[in-house]
């Protein structure tokens, strides 16, 4: 669903809908409109996708704290098949940096691309 323009709350309903998909494996919704709302519930399906290998929200205006709350969740979840994590042009800083840093070595350890 790239370059859709899809807004905020969209997001929030897309995202909650894909949560029951536990058989989930590649989600990219590079260059969508995401902001605080969309990354809290992005955050919190993200332990329900088992198998997801990629994920791809590049140039989703996700912001610092956004992306830090996605990261976190990949802290705390056990992603071991994500193999590409796209957060590209998403103006996050140094912060969200050092957390996905513990995400890389607590659980991405199949991480391939970033």
């Amino acid at each position: 669903m790239i370059q859709n323009s899809i807004c905020s709350d969209s997001i929030h309903y897309l995202t909650y809908s894909l949560f029951k998909n536990p058989n989930l494996c590649i989600l990219d919704l590079q260059d969508n409109n995401f902001t605080v709302c969309g990354c809290l519930v992005l955050a919190e399906a993200l332990n329900s996708w088992l198998y997801l290998c990629c994920l791809n929200v590049s140039e989703c205006l996700l912001y610092n704290k956004g992306g830090i709350t996605i990261v976190d969740a990949l802290i705390l979840d056990k992603n071991y098949v994500l193999e590409d994590v796209n957060l590209s042009y998403n103006k996050i800083e140094s912060d969200t940096i050092v957390c996905l840093t513990k995400a890389i070595t607590a659980n991405l350890l199949n991480l391939i691309i970033l």
